[in-house]
């Protein structure tokens, strides 16, 4: 099982998702035959451990908080940083300063990961970020007709 190296964002963000939160469940792509996109190509694909995603949400939830703190000011919340926790800390930053609508969950095709699995990062996400208003993905319709329509709605209410 591999340790968590800490908060991951992969490559690449559509442009509509320019103020998203990016959250890696996946990395790279599944497919991987696309001949107009070469960005995964020398890549292995690999599903992040759920507790790796978790981890990265808790994460972010808190430089949200630390970062709302009127006591504190990003500047000396950035010089305190470890290497490890800077880009957990931009990332918030940029989404506190976007406005926290929007979630991308990357890489592509996030709907590769198990139903179950899927269900319970969304509703962590719910949980920590209850404004949220759109979660979003890449997904083949390979993946989405593989799951079943009483799960598919779950995965709906949970987004």
């Amino acid at each position: 099982m591999e340790r968590h190296n800490g908060f991951e964002q992969g490559p690449i963000r559509p442009p509509s998702e320019a103020s998203s939160l990016l959250l890696r469940v996946n990395r790279n792509c599944p497919w991987n035959r696309c001949t107009f996109c070469s960005i995964y190509k020398k890549s292995k694909f690999s599903i992040r451990p759920v507790d790796d995603v978790i981890r990265d949400i808790d994460n972010i939830h808190e430089f949200i908080n630390r970062l709302q703190d009127r006591g504190t000011t990003p500047a000396a919340l950035q010089k305190n940083l470890s290497p490890g926790e800077e880009p957990a800390f931009y990332a918030a930053y940029n989404w506190l300063a976007g406005g926290m609508e929007s979630i991308f969950l990357q890489d592509a095709d996030s709907l590769v990961i198990r139903p179950e699995n899927l269900l319970k990062i969304l509703r962590h996400i719910r949980s920590k970020f209850p404004g949220v208003k759109r979660i979003t993905s890449y997904a083949r319709s390979d993946s989405v007709a593989r799951i079943g329509d009483e799960m598919l709605k779950e995965i709906a209410a949970a987004a």
